[in-house]
């Protein structure tokens, strides 16, 4: 098993000593109180704000959720677990999919990777109280709705909401709310960080966040993201790149005006967690030299026993053409009729006895038995000689390893996602008791996906036909090789 390194490094620039604070013997005496306007001033938060200097290590002590009032934990009737930003520091948690692994009874499953070819974002498969995705809260921003795996980067909290009283926090679903909380500009402290990390298979990752004072009652931050990594399975990538902007205005000493935006994008080529089988009924020497009419087609119990089937099975190919595109074999623009032509399948019993596949010259028994489109690795109660024939008649084929992929590394994306956010908030304050917030958030998320990882990309045949139909040579006789559509 290979094992993961992430090295992680941090830069915060939080004083400045001067040389004579060095070799000074005793403290001087405290300052004498000011009223002068220079003096720092306490900063009264709003009640509709929570802040990260509140929290104490790993343990938050209050909430948004309900009325979006700061509310503590221990009055929020609901069951609620926070993720702060020194436990994620801690455990190098960059986003909501890796933060809801944390959180009690939520789960990240992203299945076989195959919604990744639809384009959907991963955020979908996040689980709550046992709760499928479709019925658990929609991941939320700030408690506003956003359709994107929201990073760490920008984010002061993750909070994941739940239990019987979730259906009256976030978007009111029964399973539970994720919500995250991004940083905000502070108007008395100047900050700078800087974290760089590096990692197994190529991992870069590296974060800034700056927060500036303007003058006594503005304040501005910027916080800014690029990732690039491989994985541990061939040819496998992800992408990340992100910045994020946030401001706030002072405009009375009652009133607060806050507005924060995001521009991201993300991109990733993931394959299905699985190579499928085609190849183990082929007896490792049947071939042919072009298409097949079903006239002139070996019969069932021979296509059974040399462990082959058609692509497709069209009487006439001209009026039913199976249309393919090799970019690699046709050259450029080329599109060739492949029906008719004979491909290698999995092996696979048949109630039939002289229809059933072979597995090493030994015929399936139970009809019910079928390894063709299985995974080609880990079957339950496979048979250790499974490949040999089609080791045997193909020197380009290799029983695939737990990393293989059928991916090649300048591919399209299996998915990409571009999001863009904005939010401005207002907050007044009337009497002691008496306050409201005005609040509002528009995003968009353009996502693309790939269809080959869910089209058939992942099932693997042996090519056997020496020649392509158009009667040229085929290159890749007798390699392994997928195809989708």
């Amino acid at each position: 098993m290979k094992s993961a390194l992430t090295l992680i490094g941090c830069v915060c620039v939080a004083a400045v000593l001067s040389p004579q604070h060095l070799h000074s013997q005793a403290a001087p005496p405290p300052p004498a109180a000011s009223s002068s306007a220079g003096a720092d001033e306490a900063i009264k938060l709003s009640p509709f704000v929570i802040s990260a200097d509140s929290d104490v290590g790993f343990v938050a002590t209050s909430a948004l959720a309900g009325g979006r009032l700061n509310t503590p934990l221990k009055d929020t009737p609901v069951a609620y677990s926070v993720l702060t930003k020194e436990f994620m520091d801690a455990f190098n948690i960059t986003d909501l999919t890796e933060a809801a692994q944390w959180s009690v009874n939520t789960n990240y499953n992203p299945g076989n990777n195959t919604d990744q070819g639809f384009g959907f974002s991963p955020a979908i498969n996040i689980s709550m109280r046992g709760a499928s995705p479709s019925e658990s809260n929609y991941p939320m921003r700030n408690f506003f709705p956003i359709n994107t795996v929201t990073d760490s980067y920008a984010l002061d909290r993750f909070d994941f909401a739940r239990g019987p009283n979730a259906v009256l926090f976030g978007a009111a679903q029964f399973g539970g709310t994720p919500s995250a909380t991004t940083k905000q500009a502070i108007l008395n402290k100047e900050s700078r960080e800087l974290r760089l990390q590096a990692g197994s298979w190529q991992k870069v990752r590296a974060t800034a966040d700056v927060n500036t004072p303007l003058g006594r009652n503005a304040a501005l931050r910027i916080a800014g993201l690029g990732e690039s990594s491989n994985t541990w399975r061939d040819d496998e990538w992800r992408r990340k790149k992100a910045v994020f902007i946030t401001g706030t205005y002072r405009l009375t000493p009652a009133t607060t005006l806050r507005a924060d935006g995001e521009y991201s994008e993300a991109a990733a080529l993931i394959f299905p967690t699985a190579l499928l089988d085609q190849v183990s009924a082929w007896d490792g020497k049947t071939t042919f030299t072009g298409a097949v009419l079903p006239a002139n087609a070996p019969s069932a119990a021979q296509q059974a026993a040399s462990g082959i089937a058609y692509g497709t099975n069209n009487a006439n190919p001209q009026l039913s053409p199976l249309w393919v595109y090799d970019p690699t074999a046709f050259g450029t623009g080329n599109v060739l009729n492949f029906a008719n032509m004979f491909r290698t399948k999995g092996a696979a019993g048949n109630a039939t006895a002289a229809n059933r596949n072979l597995i090493n010259g030994r015929a399936i028994v139970s009809g019910s038995v079928s390894y063709a489109g299985q995974p080609m690795l880990y079957g339950y109660d496979v048979p250790t000689d499974r490949y040999v024939n089609a080791l045997a008649g193909s020197p380009y084929f290799q029983v695939p390893s737990a990393s293989s992929t059928n991916l090649w590394s300048s591919a399209k994306p299996s998915q990409a996602q571009v999001a863009r956010d904005f939010a401005l908030t207002l907050n007044h304050k009337i009497t002691d008791s008496l306050f409201f917030e005005v609040a509002g958030d528009t995003n968009k998320v353009t996502i693309d996906g790939n269809n080959a990882v869910n089209r058939g990309l992942n099932t693997v045949y042996i090519d056997i036909n020496q020649t392509l139909p158009n009667g040229a040579p085929n290159p890749n006789f007798k390699h392994p090789y997928s195809e989708f559509w």
